[in-house]
């Protein structure tokens, strides 16, 4: 008989390889890893981002469904990732992916990125804009530096 987190993850038609090692086995080391990658310079793509994000986003998903004996050790290793996760990235002004229910505050995991991940993320935002029939905001000069002459 399956327990009630294996039976949530099928349910939510997650690889089985994912279902299989499950959060300690594989989402919690994937986390960690992806955040290793983001202190040392993330190379890769918005889009890998967003897939690396999602494992981050899955672990929450299962919350409810963690196993008993696992959970101080999920819960004392998230907090240590994620502390990491805030140091090595930035916040964004929408999140990486459109999912509705998102709150900042709670999913700030997708309210955040490398800072390697900025231009094609505002390239993106540009994009979707010309395809919601929306002009693309034009980019901001900047300021022109104070002339403080001493009298």
């Amino acid at each position: 008989m399956e327990d009630p987190l294996t039976r949530f993850m099928r349910a939510q038609g997650y690889a089985d390889y994912v279902i299989e090692r499950g959060i300690i086995g594989f989402l919690l080391p994937a986390w960690e890893e992806t955040v290793r990658r983001i202190e040392n310079g993330y190379t890769e793509e918005l889009e890998e981002y967003s897939n690396d994000v999602d494992g981050r986003h899955i672990i929450d998903a299962c919350e409810p469904y963690w196993r008993a004996d696992e959970r101080s050790d999920i819960e004392r290793r998230l907090a240590l990732v994620d502390r990491r996760f805030l140091g090595a990235t930035v916040p964004i002004e929408d999140p990486i992916w459109k999912i509705n229910g998102l709150d900042r505050s709670h999913h700030f995991w997708y309210f955040r990125a490398p800072e390697s991940c900025l231009d094609e993320y505002r390239l993106t935002k540009q994009i979707e804009q010309v395809v919601d029939g929306k002009p693309p905001e034009a980019p901001q000069p900047e300021a022109a530096p104070e002339n403080r002459s001493s009298s």
